[in-house]
């Protein structure tokens, strides 16, 4: 699939017994392992601790998340998991199928349309892809973000993007820490 793609053909899956396998093989992926997790928890503080806790195994990802969710669930799949690959499926195998792919950042940013059932897809951790938040204090991601408003003169908007993006942690992380 990824060789397909990356010579510029479609690739398209047919439909089978579930949207799990159909969006593994759609997503070209090779993890090692996957961990399933079917619809995480509707509350935002249980779903941040299972994403939290499955993000240090290093594994694939494949879940279930309704439209009422979606976007909270990319932002929080980008604070837990950083910048790795992922893809976004919506109506598998039916006529509106949508898939966007990209890193989690790139999902987070696109206009998915929340409509219809999503399985969502993300890579496994590779050492271009790991989250580095747990190596940064709350302190030093304080300073850097002192150190680039007050000294180089930077917007907060603007200090917490050049934060993220150097660290390969999500701005929701900058944020919090800040």
């Amino acid at each position: 699939v990824a060789s397909a793609r990356s010579a510029g053909l479609g690739v398209d899956v047919i439909p089978g017994p579930s949207a799990l396998t159909a969006a593994m093989a759609l997503s070209g992926f090779a993890p090692e392992a996957t961990t399933f997790l079917g619809f995480p928890p509707q509350r935002a503080i249980q779903r941040r601790r299972l994403f939290q806790r499955v993000a240090g195994w290093g594994c694939g990802v494949v879940l279930f998340e309704s439209p009422l969710r979606i976007e909270a669930c990319l932002a929080d799949l980008l604070t837990y998991f950083g910048s790795r690959r992922a893809m976004v499926a919506r109506e598998l195998t039916k006529v509106h199928q949508t898939v966007v792919e990209g890193t989690l950042q790139d999902l987070v940013d696109s206009a998915i349309k929340p409509i219809g059932e999503f399985t969502v897809v993300v890579d496994q951790q590779t050492e271009d892809n790991v989250s580095h938040t747990a190596e940064l204090s709350e302190d030093k991601i304080y300073s850097e973000f002192c150190q680039l408003t007050e000294n180089e003169g930077l917007s907060r908007r603007d200090a917490v993007n050049v934060i993220a993006e150097q660290n390969r942690i999500s701005s929701k992380a900058v944020y919090s820490a800040v």
